[in-house]
Formats: structure tokens, sequence, C-alpha cells
């Protein structure tokens, strides 16, 4: 009747986990989803750490906007919803390059969605052999990946967009800006952290994050300086 997600070496780590999530969703035959809080452990980081994934303040249900807009990642191992929903998935289900996107989209369409902030599973950052790892591992093609996953999105937010008869299309938009902004980054284009139109996209960054592309962009020198200790503490 469920189906419940976890992925690679992502792991639950609340033995209640899939009970509370269960009892969720009987009680309310319109909810499409359930969802909730991870641990987030960074594997490859030269300092290590852990870190929490907190898409939103507290329980409750979530808009369809918050979901479609991505202004945070839901974890994918939270992902707990009606079987039923698998068995019809469309064709811009299966023409894109990730699938936790496009099943939530997807799950927008079918019914309310519902948030329990409580980190029950973890998720691994940076670990061999994940799809982060993957993308970023072969830097002479770099762009081109990046370029391919933004088109791909753009294909699959297009899609959604059009079933849904545009009944959301500024959260589309901003998705897809959002996504723009990102790659952006990936790419190594530092100086989007100073358009103003980019503004949102910046405050949501980790504190971190935002101080080092700040950097990157405003002395490209001292980045580079601080990156080749980086590589020299990894070894």
């Amino acid at each position: 009747r469920y189906i419940a997600m976890c992925e690679g070496d992502d792991y639950w780590s609340d033995p209640y986990k899939l009970q509370k999530q269960f009892d969720l969703m009987e009680s309310d035959a319109g909810y499409s989803l359930c969802c909730h809080s991870a641990g987030i452990i960074y594997e490859n980081e030269a300092f290590g750490g852990e870190a929490l994934i907190k898409p939103f303040k507290g329980s409750g249900e979530i808009s369809p906007e918050e979901m479609i807009s991505k202004r945070t990642n839901i974890p994918t191992a939270s992902m707990f919803f009606r079987t039923e929903y698998a068995k019809s998935l469309p064709d811009w289900y299966f023409d894109c390059p990730v699938g936790d996107i496009p099943l939530q989209l997807y799950l927008v369409l079918k019914g309310r969605m519902y948030y329990i902030d409580e980190p029950m599973s973890v998720y691994r950052s940076g670990s061999a052999g994940s799809w982060q790892e993957s993308m970023d591992k072969d830097e002479s093609r770099l762009f081109a990946k990046w370029e391919a996953h933004y088109s791909a999105m753009e294909r699959l937010y297009r899609a959604f967009d059009a079933e849904s008869g545009g009944k959301w299309r500024e959260s589309v938009d901003e998705a897809l800006r959002r996504q723009r902004f990102h790659i952006d980054l990936k790419e190594g284009k530092a100086s989007v952290v100073k358009d103003s139109s980019n503004r949102l996209f910046v405050s949501e960054l980790p504190a971190s994050e935002a101080r080092l592309q700040r950097i990157k962009a405003d002395l490209p020198w001292l980045y580079e300086l601080m990156r080749r200790a980086y590589k020299l503490i990894k070894r």
C-alpha cells in the first residue's frame, strides 16, 4: 500500500519512522506524501562534521508552492507515499536524470503533503559512487554535464507546468532560476552571487559557502590559495 524510499548508502535512523509515517498517511486519504528531516554526513570534507537537512520550521502540511519552488531539499530517504501513484507515472518522470524531484512534482498533482519535523534518516554527502560525486568527478566535462542537467530539469518543469495547466507557473519559474543559480556556482561562475536578482538564492546558501563564493568573486587570488590549502589538507 505504501512505498518508503532509501537509496544508496543513506539509511533510516529512527526505529519508529515507518510507523509514524504510516499512521499519518492512514489518518487522511488526501495525503499523497509524507516526509521528514534528516541528518547529513559530509564524508569527503577535510574536517568531517555532521549537519541537518531541515526543509521546514515545524511539522505540518507543505504547500504545493513550497514543494515546487525547491527552496530546500526534501531528503529522498524520508519519502513515504502511496503505491498506487507509482503505477501511473507520467512520461516526464522517466525523461529526467534524477528520480526524487519528478516524483515530488507528480505527488503535488495527486494530493496534499505532510512534513514531520524529526530527523529519522541520514544522508551521506560526497560518498564514492554517489550521483553528486559522479557529476563532479571529471572536471574536463564538468560544464557540459551540468548544462545537460539544467536542460533536463527545464524540460521536466515545463512538462509539469503544462500538465498542471500553469497553475503554479510562478513557482516553476522560481525553481528554474534557483537551478540556474546553483549550476552557475557549480561551473565556477562566482560572480552570480553579486547579481541583485539572485539575492534570495544567496540568502539560502549556508553562511560559510556564501562567504566563500563572495571571496571567489571579489578576491580570486585568495580563493585559489584557500583551494590549494584545502587540497593539501585532504591529502
